[in-house]
């Protein structure tokens, strides 16, 4: 629950006009994409549209689909190297002194070095906040340079105004670090609703066959589809057809498995308004990931009334409820995907479904994150920089 002065602070940030927004991002597709997505057309509404500006790379801003209109910084970006994030700098450098930003937004890891090192030179005197949307530092994720990237990130957060947390997962690791306490703010993700709520189909109703499983996102390691492919030889009993809706980004050269299985069907990367229907169209969403911070792919299975089939990493201990929104697969065992649907049938995830539903209405929407997202920029800025919104 928010205390009374932060429901105050939310309330009053929701009439503030002026304030001058820059957000940056280093990597697009995936989750900072529908991320910004549902924050820039509500922050358009209350700053006003001239005042919110992006950095991001020019052959990934298609990705964004409410910048028209907006100031738009881009550099050319091929990978990450140091001519590439040196690029980035110069672009954010000049972005500061042409827009002149009251705040600074960076979405990501190497957004967040670059924007912070900017900061650290003095090309910026407006207050940073900062939002990993994945840790380097994540405990589950497989790094031989995690102590040296902690000790990055702890020097860091010295010069950030403030760290934005999207689960309860990421405040965990992050004392370890030493990087918590009133460093860090946890506004936990949300979406916005379907324009009609999804017909929630009574689990007698249902028709046999299948069990129509869906795949979203990228085919990388991270998100543990190798390891769910390597699974299906070990569940011969279980009558499934997966749709994979996503690709590589990070490791096409090493191809793509499940490719020869004829249980799964490939569709390539789909633009997210096609989402419902892929949803409406599957028995539950399956999410393998050996690491994640908060996807935004699992509260769009939430809002349409899917059951989530997870790994037992990251933030899923929070957002499913083993057997009641769900069913948790521990990845580390081989044979988890049998294991976790031995007796799952298409009634039992139409019943997790439902209640998947009522879990999406009464945490997940993202006008309580748009809010609280507002009340920390009117806290961190201070209303002295902006003017009242006209009535």
């Amino acid at each position: 629950m928010l205390d009374m002065a932060r429901q105050t602070t939310i309330k009053n940030a929701e009439t503030r006009q002026g304030l001058r927004v820059l957000h940056v991002c280093e990597s697009l597709p995936g989750g900072p994409a529908s991320y910004l997505n549902e924050i820039i057309p509500y922050q358009r509404a209350i700053y006003g549209a001239g005042n919110i500006a992006v950095v991001v790379p020019e052959g990934q801003k298609q990705a964004l689909t409410e910048i028209g209109g907006l100031p738009a910084y881009t550099y050319a970006r091929e990978g990450r190297s140091p001519r590439d994030l040196t690029r980035l700098f110069i672009t954010l450098r000049n972005a500061c002194r042409d827009f002149q930003p009251n705040l600074v937004h960076l979405h990501g890891t190497f957004a967040g070095l670059v924007g912070r090192l900017l900061k650290v030179t003095g090309g910026t005197r407006a207050p940073i906040l900062y939002c990993a949307h994945g840790w380097a530092v994540d405990p589950d994720r497989p790094s031989r340079a995690r102590v040296f990237f902690g000790c990055i990130e702890y020097m860091l957060s010295y010069v950030t105004t403030r760290i934005i947390n999207i689960s309860p997962h990421e405040e965990v690791f992050l004392r370890r670090w030493g990087i918590g306490g009133r460093r860090c703010t946890l506004i936990v993700s949300g979406i916005a609703d379907l324009a009609e709520p999804p017909a929630l189909v009574e689990p007698s109703e249902v028709a046999g066959g299948p069990l129509q499983l869906l795949f979203i996102g990228r085919t990388d390691p991270q998100k543990g589809f190798d390891l769910l492919s390597a699974e299906f030889d070990r569940a011969p009993d279980v009558d499934f057809q997966l749709r994979v809706a996503g690709s590589s980004v990070v490791s096409r050269s090493h191809g793509t498995p499940g490719q020869d299985d004829p249980r799964v069907s490939f569709l390539g990367w789909v633009d997210r308004d096609s989402l419902p229907a892929l949803l409406d169209a599957s028995d539950a969403l399956i999410m393998p990931s050996r690491w994640e911070g908060l996807p935004l792919a699992a509260l769009e299975a939430l809002r349409s009334g899917k059951a989530l089939i997870t790994s037992h990493r990251g933030p899923f201990p929070f957002l499913v409820k083993d057997g009641l929104n769900g069913v948790m697969m521990n990845i580390d065992e081989p044979g988890f995907f049998a294991r976790a649907m031995r007796g799952i049938d298409r009634p039992a995830l139409r019943r997790m479904g439902r209640q998947a539903r009522a879990d999406f209405e009464a945490k997940y929407r993202s006008e309580r994150m748009n809010k609280e997202l507002a009340a920390l920029y009117d806290e961190v800025v201070g209303a002295g920089v902006m003017g009242t919104r006209p009535a």
